[in-house]
């Protein structure tokens, strides 16, 4: 018989719990608060310099921080002139990190008999 009342009493108050718990929420998000919350995906690119200013890679960059803002993920580009490339079309690197730490890296490449203005950009990851 008491088992039975404590049973039903703690399902009473685990329901009354998650209804609080829910209108909190609701509460939380018609304030606003988390509309300026981010991810922990950083994408840093690291891009050649001498191809930083072309059409094809400011495009590639518009729509990659486009694409990263709408899933909240962070941004970061880096010029560098002195960037030695590994493979014929490589035009520089991605790194990713989550939460400031190393995840993987990949090498940004495009195909070189495709036309100047509409060059397909691609990550290509190393094997392990």
């Amino acid at each position: 018989m008491r088992s039975r009342i404590l049973t039903k009493s703690r399902h009473v108050i685990d329901c009354i719990t998650e209804k609080i718990m829910e209108w909190i929420e609701t509460f939380r998000n018609l304030a606003g608060k988390q509309g300026y919350e981010y991810s922990n995906l950083t994408e840093v690119y690291t891009i050649r310099g001498d191809v930083s200013e072309q059409e094809f890679v400011q495009s590639f960059l518009k729509e990659r921080s486009r694409t990263i803002r709408q899933n909240r993920y962070r941004m970061s580009v880096r010029i560098d002139d002195f960037y030695n490339e590994s493979m014929p079309g490589e035009i520089g690197k991605v790194t990713l990190y989550c939460k400031e730490r190393y995840v993987d890296e990949a090498i940004l490449v495009t195909k070189a008999e495709e036309n100047s203005e509409n060059r397909l950009i691609y990550w290509k990851f190393k094997k392990k």
